[in-house]
């Protein structure tokens, strides 16, 4: 049998094919610029600062050899090490952020109790609890074990809640009528239901989990790949530092690549729902949401100051080991009396704001730039995508090689930390604006600037004013890192200094400070975009 074909027909057919064909042989160099022009670049450095004391940037061949060094020294051990704690301290969050999330969003009086307390110790960073972590445990695995687990534990915890709290009424109705006890009815509906947002949350939380390693094996670790880091600073090794780098990067990107094939394989149906869930609150229920949250939150500071005396006072626990809430609270009054800590306070603010506002700007001007010249885009994304698992507490000891204890070094890290967790957002809010609306521009005769600014940003806004906030908390947090390690002035320097000399009123006092201005931020980052949020919500 003979088919007979138009050879228009067939033209059109293959026409897309190889249409596709073409684009990608033409596109296929690109990809290699980035990788080449980044390491190009990164030699040439090193080549211009060779001499220079300490080393600015070592060369890329050097940093193989100190790679090749490093293994034949343990390397293996130390990354087991971490691994250990990252997997362990996510699988301790994970468990304990999923039967309270879960009670949270379900169960309305453990919400009344405990969700306040929640909200109330959640700004307090995980890292300025180990300070406390070294009293309680000790340098070892176990207090690096606890911090990994508090801070994966304040990150999943929330979407449990948000899943939780988002399942259809019609589901549960049905399982009433079906007369399903309360263990059936977590199984069969609260569970599956809530499954997509659950594991965004582990997802986040395997990668927090790698930022919380570093900064426990960076001050209270004995073995690891932090803790080689950490000696690597000391000894002025700059290679050895950004092998420990390369490293952290390569296990987070490993660790999140492997989670995802196993979330495609065991749940795959939940895994095409990533990008579903959202939590929308309009204006009134917001507000009427506040009114019921405030006493709640009130009740729960009560509750947790009068557990907090419990365990101080009522089991007869030493000063030492934990102060009580009248001894942290009168040295807080005390200390903000003090010219030296408000100078403290005073520039640890201004590092995080300095840094933080560079990295907004500088974020949404790349974002712009690659939307504008997808040539940029093509050649650079990569090394964008490369740089993000580059977990910012790692720059630390670089940091403070390059700039010593200055200002310089805190607000480069708070810059890095804010700029990698705005940028994806930003390019994908900007490139995902409506063509129509740029054509009506380009129709009224706009020049491109009117367009980008009158037209893609305002487009835009809601999206990126909702990044810009997200990054208020990792930035904060980044600032008191930066100076554990290396500062003259600062909060984290002024912990650090509290807890070599065993003053662990200081360094609660200093916790509650640091809680304090961390919650009043994401406060008046909320109230500044809340009504951005809630016109592009209407629109």
């Amino acid at each position: 049998m003979t088919i007979v074909v138009d050879q228009d027909v067939a033209a059109q057919v293959a026409r897309p094919r190889t249409a596709r064909r073409a684009r990608a042989r033409t596109r296929a160099p690109w990809w290699l610029v980035g990788p080449l022009a980044f390491l190009a670049g990164w030699a040439l450095l090193a080549h211009v600062y060779r001499d220079a004391t300490p080393a600015v940037m070592p060369a890329p061949w050097k940093v193989a050899t100190a790679f090749h060094r490093a293994w034949t020294d343990g390397l293996m051990a130390n990354i087991g090490a971490s691994a250990k704690v990252a997997f362990g301290g996510w699988l301790v969050g994970s468990f304990a952020a999923l039967v309270i999330g879960i009670l949270i969003g379900r169960i309305r009086w453990v919400r009344d109790v405990v969700n306040p307390m929640i909200e109330v110790l959640r700004p307090v960073s995980a890292l300025v609890w180990v300070p406390l972590a070294i009293v309680w445990f000790g340098i070892g695995y176990n207090s690096k074990l606890f911090i990994v687990a508090l801070a994966t534990f304040f990150v999943v915890v929330v979407y449990v809640i948000s899943g939780a709290e988002s399942i259809d009424d019609r589901y549960l109705k049905v399982a009433r009528m079906l007369a399903m006890n309360r263990w059936r009815t977590y199984r069969h509906i609260v569970i599956p239901s809530a499954t997509p947002s659950i594991l965004i949350g582990l997802r986040q939380g395997l990668a927090i989990s790698w930022g919380g390693v570093i900064i426990a094996e960076l001050v209270a670790g004995d073995k690891g790949v932090g803790a080689m880091e950490l000696q690597a600073q000391q000894s002025f090794d700059l290679n050895l530092v950004v092998v420990a780098m390369i490293v952290f990067a390569v296990l987070g990107f490993a660790a999140v690549a492997v989670f995802n094939i196993a979330e495609r394989l065991i749940v795959p149906w939940a895994a095409h729902q990533r990008g579903t869930v959202v939590v929308r609150r309009g204006g009134e229920q917001s507000s009427r949401r506040l009114t019921r949250q405030v006493p709640r939150m009130v009740a729960g500071f009560v509750l947790l100051v009068a557990l907090w005396w419990v365990a101080s006072a009522g089991v007869g626990t030493s000063e030492v080991v934990l102060p009580s809430p009248g001894a942290v609270g009168s040295k807080v009054v005390d200390l903000l009396q003090q010219g030296g800590f408000l100078i403290d306070v005073r520039t640890s603010v201004v590092e995080f704001a300095i840094g933080y506002a560079l990295a907004v700007v500088t974020a949404v001007a790349a974002s712009i730039a690659f939307v504008l010249v997808p040539f940029l885009h093509r050649t650079l994304w990569s090394e964008v995508e490369l740089l993000r698992f580059v977990i910012p507490f790692s720059w630390i000891p670089l940091a403070v090689l390059w700039f010593s204890t200055s200002d310089t070094g805190k607000i480069f890290v708070v810059w890095y930390a804010v700029f990698f967790s705005v940028i994806v957002a930003a390019y994908a809010a900007l490139s995902s604006v409506d063509p129509m609306l740029m054509k009506a521009g380009r129709m009224l005769g706009m020049s491109w600037w009117e367009q980008t600014v009158r037209i893609r940003l305002r487009a835009a806004l809601p999206p990126l004013v909702a990044a810009a906030r997200s990054g208020v908390g990792i930035g904060w947090i980044s600032v008191i890192a930066a100076e554990y390690l290396g500062a003259e002035h600062g909060l984290g320097i002024f912990i650090t200094n509290a807890q070599e000399t065993l003053d662990t009123t200081s360094v609660m006092a200093g916790m509650v400070v640091i809680g304090a201005i961390g919650a009043a931020m994401s406060a008046l980052a909320g109230f500044i975009a809340t009504p951005t949020l809630r016109r592009g919500e209407s629109k």
